[in-house]
């Protein structure tokens, strides 16, 4: 897992695995598991962030969101 922040006030956190990967048919928003929907909802509808998938040699997963949304809570 890597987090890199980009210049136009951006982050993209970057997730992947070296498994085998998924078919090239695999269809991100046909899966009947909870896992993909529920990342997808965080990046997409809380993050507000665009999210984009490789498949081959491992999952990989870009998520790219502001970091402007947020302040420190703590």
């Amino acid at each position: 897992m890597k987090v890199r922040r980009l210049d136009q006030g951006e982050l993209k956190l970057h997730i992947s695995d070296n498994g085998i990967g998924a078919p090239s048919n695999f269809n991100l928003k046909q899966k009947d598991t909870i896992g993909i929907p529920t990342i997808l909802s965080i990046a997409q509808k809380q993050l507000r962030g665009s999210v984009n998938l490789v498949t081959e040699g491992g999952f990989q997963w870009e998520i790219i969101f502001r970091s402007d949304l947020y302040s420190k809570r703590v």
